[in-house]
């Protein structure tokens, strides 16, 4: 309510600035890990760009480049198209805060994501028997992944009574999933435990907002 009641101009100011924090946090990550400036700069341009694409043609794109970072082992190429994803997603950030019912919805999102996170990683440590992707994160679990899913789902379910939530929501496990999964692949590929120290012991921007961010476009695309 409060933030109901904010001017527009200090709303912008204000989704502007965490925007711009994570811009520049995520940033210097990406440049420890070998990205030029004037590269980050470009993917930052394009992305913008690319939001003002109808929202079908950016999701395909999105997906698509997704699975490239599954697939292709080239690092300046998975570099570029992290960026790209990232510059995108913190975009969309900032555009989904200067309007009070989207950033609203983007509260819910960060908080249903903490609450996947969190509880994936209960239920996989007390309970994970099977491996879902070994090869990029063996500590992920089926039953932690199924764990995850059904404390959000509880939490989606209690306050979708109270406010009007797009369906988009109910695949964000899902997206989440996905998001975690494209920071332990680039960990992966270029041999290191965290991006940053930035949090201490908790790593980096991308180490702490990787799921948040990535589903923050698909959020986007559909307001």
């Amino acid at each position: 309510m409060i933030y109901k009641n904010v001017n527009d101009q200090y709303r912008n100011f204000i989704a502007n600035l965490i925007g711009g924090g994570l811009l520049i946090g995520i940033t210097f990550e990406l440049k420890k890990l070998g990205t030029r400036l004037d590269s980050q700069v470009a993917t930052l341009v394009i992305s913008g760009l690319a939001l003002t694409l109808p929202g079908s043609w950016v999701l395909t794109l999105v997906v698509f480049l997704t699975l490239m970072i599954f697939i292709i082992f080239n690092n300046k190429v998975l570099l570029a198209i992290l960026s790209f994803i990232f510059n995108l997603s913190i975009l969309s950030l900032i555009l989904l805060l200067r309007n009070y019912d989207t950033a609203t919805q983007t509260l819910i999102l960060v908080i249903g994501a903490i609450i996947f996170d969190s509880m994936s990683y209960f239920t996989g440590t007390f309970f994970g028997k099977n491996k879902i992707a070994k090869s990029i994160s063996p500590a992920k679990t089926v039953e932690g992944f199924l764990g995850g899913c059904l404390f959000y789902y509880l939490f989606y379910f209690s306050i979708s009574k109270h406010l009007n939530l797009n369906p988009i929501f109910y695949i964000f496990p899902l997206v989440y999933f996905v998001g975690d999964l494209l920071k332990s692949k680039i960990k992966r590929v270029f041999g290191i435990k965290d991006f940053s120290n930035f949090f201490g012991p908790h790593g980096g921007f991308l180490d702490r907002f990787d799921s948040h961010l990535y589903a923050c476009i698909y959020l986007k695309l559909i307001h």
